[in-house]
């Protein structure tokens, strides 16, 4: 099974440090796809997307089998959602799927407190 290697390295532009990111992978975006969206049935992820752009459980399905890879549209409305932008970013960036987790995590709280 082919795994997702990354290096982290600290670059200096102007007065700025950045974070810069490496990522080789053996796999297609399709089959990262594929994985990431596994174990959620197709359903509920159409049922999340369709608050933003419209998507079918077919659709999802093709997704999940890696016969199709989903537009700009779509893996934008993905990441905009707090469980499956966690599950996205989970194949390619732990660190940052946990970061999301934890962010959607105090959104939630937040809203308790406000109610």
């Amino acid at each position: 099974m082919a795994k997702v290697s990354q290096s982290n390295t600290s670059v200096s532009v102007g007065v700025r440090d950045v974070n810069v990111l490496a990522f080789r992978s053996t796999l297609s975006i399709g089959d990262l796809f594929a994985r990431a969206l596994r174990s959620v049935p197709a359903k509920a992820v159409a049922a999340r997307l369709r608050r933003i752009t419209s998507v079918s459980a077919r659709t999802v399905e093709s997704w999940k089998q890696a016969r199709r890879t989903p537009h700009a549209r779509h893996i934008m409305a993905m990441l905009t959602d707090d469980e499956l932008g966690a599950l996205l970013l989970q194949e390619v960036n732990p660190d940052a799927a946990h970061q999301m987790k934890v962010a959607a995590a105090k959104k939630k709280l937040r809203e308790l407190e406000a109610e």
